[in-house]
């Protein structure tokens, strides 16, 4: 693999997808009290479409670890 802008680029979409999970993970408590609670449809529909938008960028990570890891463990 050559290093150039591709490869960089691609670096900085798993630190923001990283970044991304972290800190909706970190929001789940008060996301599960909105659910629950006496809020509005429109910001239950916006927590649950960030939910579904982390376990895609989520599956990607772990699709992307895998292809990673894979060949290493082949390897040995």
């Amino acid at each position: 693999m050559v290093p150039g802008y591709g490869l960089l680029g691609k670096a900085i979409l798993i630190v923001l997808a990283l970044w991304w999970c972290k800190e909706i993970i970190q929001r789940l408590p008060k996301d599960l009290k909105e659910i629950c609670g006496e809020s509005d449809w429109t910001t239950k529909g916006v927590i649950v479409l960030f939910w579904g938008l982390t376990g895609v960028i989520v599956m990607l990570l772990w699709r992307f670890g895998s292809a990673l890891v894979r060949p290493i463990l082949d390897y040995l």
